[in-house]
């Protein structure tokens, strides 16, 4: 019994419909690469067999395409009807997913490029990708607000602390 393979597995799970899919028609089987007991493989099934499962996935690409759509938007309405089949794709061969906007993005872009140069893409979206991808980069690479001159950031400020003595009264 591995907490970390079941942990794991759980993970992969939501990031994966084709796992469900596979652990739903397979059961335990499906489940073959993690060191889990017979019982966490039931649990498994269990769960990928549970309507609320396509819920978990759903909150997954979510939070996995926010970045992309964030900050590729000309890219992402380009693609068009074949965004889904990219996103598909990339989140097949990427399976290792990062919250941090820049290294999502850049590898989604990186994608998208590979993808052009093998002619699976159309060659004019190659600027579009590039373009969007370096104003990502300069964007993130700017001063923040607390090294900017006041004024002259172009990263949004956040609010301050509710301790902070900017919101005492």
């Amino acid at each position: 019994m591995s907490l970390l393979g079941f942990q794991r597995a759980l993970a992969d799970l939501a990031a994966s419909p084709d796992r469900c899919a596979r652990a739903i028609h397979y059961g335990a089987p499906a489940f073959g690469e993690y060191d889990l007991t017979p019982r966490e493989r039931a649990r498994l099934v269990a769960m990928a067999r549970d309507r609320l499962m396509a819920t978990n996935c759903v909150l997954y690409r979510a939070n996995r395409i926010t970045p992309i759509y964030m900050f590729l938007p000309r890219t992402c309405k380009v693609l068009g009807p074949v965004l889904r089949r990219e996103l598909d794709a990339f989140w097949s061969q990427s399976t290792a997913a990062d919250q941090q906007y820049l290294t999502e993005t850049t590898r989604f872009a990186e994608f998208l490029k590979s993808r052009i140069a093998s002619g699976a893409l159309p060659a004019h979206l190659e600027g579009i990708v590039a373009g969007e991808a370096a104003a990502l980069v300069e964007l993130l690479a700017a001063p923040t607000a607390s090294t900017a001159t006041p004024g002259k950031s172009r990263r949004p400020q956040t609010a301050p602390a509710p301790d902070s003595p900017a919101c005492r009264t």
